[in-house]
């Protein structure tokens, strides 16, 4: 593989650890304290993206549920925190490396979204520094070992650019192939409005509804950076008949750095057919 196309880590050593024995080590503390559920029927997975010492255990919760599973390819649905792009930009080449070795791009799919959508297109400065997606990463690495991925990050959380996206991404997904969104939820408030803003968002997963979730956001009544990632994902599932969701852990960064006062919510669940 050609080494200009391998995207290089840009939070090995900062969001997560940056040697492979510490990071594998991180990662299986977090998978042992995790419940799994019953996976059959799983599509989709939500899970969040701060650093591995504040949410990889809520993210743990998601990705415990991937274990015995066969999946070839991940479609990862993740915001654009620096770049306000239109539509969407997907990576349509070569691989993500991190600590852990290269995720290689599902070019193939990766270019038939680019072929059937306009509002699909590569942008490289969307992804350079953003650590939304590739957090993602060594937790799928560890419990699936090999996969190939589709990378897609956004920025418009509009309704009408969520169900362009969700419309060309259905077209894609195959059996063994599974979507993520990449999501935290609120920021920086007191936990106790955390919790209640939160409970909007995560009131809307468990009912399906992303139309009402994008009117929530809409309205303020919560909040989240992957609020398109997760509106995308959950019509994603729908148009390929997901019926039912789970909530598998809810918690706040204040669950772990006891500081209560300014907290960030982080949710982790999955969605089946």
């Amino acid at each position: 593989m050609n080494v200009k196309s391998i995207r290089e880590s840009v939070i090995a050593g900062s969001w997560y650890p940056g040697g492979k024995a510490a990071l594998e080590s991180q990662i299986d503390k977090f998978l042992a304290n995790a419940k799994k559920e019953d996976n059959s029927g799983l599509i989709s997975l939500i899970s969040p993206h701060a650093g591995y010492m504040y949410s990889g255990s809520v993210a743990a919760f998601a990705y415990k549920q991937l274990e015995g599973m066969k999946i070839n390819t991940v479609i990862i649905i993740a915001p654009s925190h620096h770049v306000p792009i239109k539509g969407a930009s997907v990576y349509n080449k070569g691989a993500f490396r991190t600590p852990l070795g290269l995720v290689e791009i599902d070019e193939d799919l990766s270019d038939k979204l680019i072929k059937e959508n306009p509002f699909f297109y590569f942008h490289e400065g969307a992804h350079r520094d953003e650590h939304s997606l590739e957090i993602q990463l060594p937790f799928l690495q560890r419990v699936l070992g090999n996969f190939k991925m589709v990378p897609i990050v956004m920025y418009d959380r509009s309704v009408e650019n969520c169900k362009s996206l969700a419309s060309s991404i259905s077209k894609i997904v195959f059996k063994n192939s599974l979507l993520v969104a990449s999501t935290d939820l609120s920021h920086y408030y007191s936990n106790e409005k955390a919790v209640k803003l939160d409970k909007a968002v995560i009131d809307c997963v468990q009912f399906l509804d992303p139309e009402k979730l994008s009117q929530n956001f809409d309205n303020g009544i919560c909040e989240a950076c992957g609020a398109g990632p997760v509106i995308t994902t959950m019509l994603v599932s729908k148009l390929l008949g997901a019926k039912k969701s789970k909530i598998f852990k809810y918690a706040t960064s204040g669950d772990t750095s006891g500081d209560y006062s300014r907290v960030v919510g982080y949710l982790s669940a999955g969605i089946y057919i």
